[in-house]
Formats: C-alpha cells, sequence, structure tokens
C-alpha cells in the first residue's frame, strides 16, 4: 500500500489465487535479517516473467539496492527475460517521476520493447531485461502472461498494447 497508488494495486484475493495456482511468487531481499525490497512475479514458464510489482525499501532508496537486486533478479531467471512495466510518463500524474523510473530501467539494462500497454486503464511502457526477446516477442510473452492471470472475460477489456510513436 505505501509503494503503490490505488489504481495499480491488484486486491489481495486475486494474488492468493494467482498463488494457489502457482503462477505468482513474491520474492524478499534481505541484508542482516532487515528487509531492503520485494517483488511479485508471473510466471507461466514461457519465455519471460512478468516483473509485476517492484519496490526498494524507503530507508534503502537512492542508495544502489534497486539496481543490484534487480541484477540479482535478472541472473536469477537467466536466461529468460524479465518483463517490466514502468508507468507511461505521457499519463502519468507524475511524470518527472515515471521519467526517473524508466531511466532507472534504462540503466539496469532494460530494453524498451517499443510498445505501451493499458492494462487495467494505467498506460505502460513496456520493457524486458535479460533473455533474448525481440520487442514483438516481449509483446507477446506479456498478452500471454495476462492471458493467464486473467478471467478470460476480463482480458481483451483490460490488457491491450500499442506501437509507441
Amino acid at each position: 500500500i505505501r509503494d503503490f497508488p490505488p489504481e495499480e494495486r491488484k486486491p489481495l484475493q486475486s494474488i492468493q489465487s494467482l498463488v494457489r495456482r502457482g503462477i505468482y511468487t513474491g520474492i524478499g531481499w534481505y541484508e542482516s535479517d532487515k528487509l531492503q525490497g520485494y517483488a511479485f512475479l508471473a510466471d507461466i514458464h514461457g519465455p519471460a516473467v512478468l516483473l509485476d510489482y517492484f519496490a526498494v525499501c524507503p530507508d534503502g532508496r537512492g542508495q544502489g539496492a534497486g539496481s543490484r537486486l534487480l541484477a540479482e533478479m535478472a541472473q536469477g531467471y537467466a536466461p529468460r527475460g524479465i518483463l517490466i512495466e514502468a508507468e507511461d510518463p505521457d499519463s502519468a500524474p507524475d511524470k518527472e517521476l515515471a521519467q526517473k523510473r524508466l531511466r532507472f530501467y534504462d540503466r539496469c539494462g532494460a530494453r524498451d520493447s517499443g510498445w505501451k500497454g493499458l492494462i487495467f486503464d494505467v498506460w505502460y511502457r513496456l520493457f524486458c531485461l535479460g533473455g533474448n526477446l525481440s520487442g514483438e516477442e516481449t509483446r507477446e510473452a506479456s498478452l500471454q502472461i495476462y492471458q493467464a492471470m486473467l478471467p478470460p472475460e476480463f482480458f481483451p477489456q483490460k490488457v491491450a498494447y500499442f506501437p509507441v510513436k
């Protein structure tokens, strides 16, 4: 709740259902028994996993923890890619923060897929870290993951991708 705005949060029941189905997992990073950051990922055992949530705890922000955690995660999921959605600055309420996130993922080596998605009424830019997926393969992998995560009646209404102009 602290790290994500309401429009980006999944209901707890949805998360629990995905975990029970075996396609969603949470990861916590600790140093000296103190939580440094966390991630939630959707994984249907395809060419990539979807980084659904990623945050560094407030005490560790601005100190390189996010870059280290993302690099460790990319190594752990290699040779597959990690799909990353970052809020599109063109429609973000805080354009400066959205730009900062895009620069962060770029510095970490994420590749812009050339696609942006409208996911549950929020615009995101789609990136891939690691793996060897083209922009189109990145979009297709993301669509497959969302199709597995969502009820059939929600998928076509809540997930759409468009080329970045």
